[in-house]
């Protein structure tokens, strides 16, 4: 039997599990007016997993309704992939290509208002005032435009983008569009922080970012770890399912990582249960290290000091002596 447990790519929408508060509430503000929202997460807690999920043609109608999904229009951006030298009118191009594909290319009439909106935002460059009139015509004939934003933070430090023009832009065409773009963006900085990175790009004005709705990944529950668990069907013993959940805790990379582990133990034939931990637990202990330096790299020192600061009377000599060799 083939592992069932893997690590490193997102998980495909027929092996997501748990996210059902979240995803309610993305949905839900998907539907209504075209509501946006930001998903903040630390590295590897099922943010791609979540936008991929969100957008998979397999998973609409459950999601949003036979009738919903009929002139809803995705399109996912992997920030981290834009060439340096990417600018406004090629981002928009990129952004709007699913569009272009599904409704203007293939459009019966050349002459319709919403294909002579689109050929103007590409002679004008697709500038901001020429998106707002496409978005004006897509609004008006029904359609909803959905552009889930990965790696968000990496716009910050992007050479071109990383400018008043793109932000203040995003943030006007999210706002006045009337429900026709929706933006889901993906971001390891909460809400606050990317206001405070932007905040030299509009001193006077309002923060760019608060126009949406924040939803922070947290841990997964213990019946979702159980389901996940589950996969391994009657390989895994009582012990094995419990030193999984005691190492990992509800982390669903740190788990899946366990999990996918002590499998291949069981694979190489160890048979004592107690190795079975020891390496297990070692690889985990190697790939984590890799998540949680980079983690604590990008940590501002605030957060790395409330992270490591005594909280009760007795935890500093217990954390010394857990990290003594």
């Amino acid at each position: 039997m083939f592992n069932p447990f893997f690590h490193g790519n997102p998980v495909s929408p027929a092996q997501f599990l748990d996210r059902r508060r979240e995803l309610r509430r993305i949905t839900g503000r998907i539907i209504n007016q075209g509501q946006s929202t930001a998903v903040v997460g630390e590295p590897r807690s099922g943010k791609t997993s979540l936008l991929l999920y969100l957008s998979a043609p397999e998973t609409r109608d459950d999601l949003y309704g036979s009738n919903a999904r009929e002139k809803l229009v995705f399109s996912f951006v992997d920030n981290q992939a834009l060439g340096g030298d990417c600018n406004q009118a090629r981002f928009w191009e990129l952004a709007l290509h699913p569009f272009y594909e599904r409704v203007i290319r293939l459009g019966p009439d050349p002459y319709s208002p919403l294909i002579q909106a689109y050929r103007t935002c590409q002679e004008n460059s697709f500038g901001t005032f020429t998106l707002e009139r496409l978005l004006a015509q897509m609004n008006a004939e029904g359609w909803r435009f959905v552009l889930l934003l990965d790696e968000f933070d990496a716009l910050l430090h992007h050479t071109v983008l990383s400018c008043a023009e793109f932000f203040g832009g995003l943030r006007t065409l999210a706002s006045r569009s009337r429900g026709a773009l929706a933006l889901v963006i993906a971001s390891r900085c909460p809400l606050t922080d990317l206001n405070r990175e932007t905040q030299q790009f509009s001193r006077t004005g309002s923060p760019y970012f608060n126009f949406l709705d924040e939803i922070t990944l947290g841990p997964w529950p213990d019946k979702d770890v159980t389901e996940l668990l589950g996969r391994a069907g009657d390989r895994f013993t009582t012990a094995d399912r419990r030193f999984i959940t005691k190492v990992a805790g509800g982390h669903p990379y740190l788990l899946q990582v366990a999990a996918f582990e002590l499998w291949e133990t069981y694979a190489e034939g160890q048979e004592d249960p107690h190795r079975r931990w020891q390496q297990a637990g070692q690889s985990l202990y190697d790939k984590a290290a890799l998540i949680l330096d980079d983690t604590w790299r990008l940590w501002s020192p605030a957060t790395r000091k409330a992270f490591t600061w005594p909280t009760f009377p007795g935890c500093w000599s217990s954390a010394s002596s857990t990290n003594s060799p």
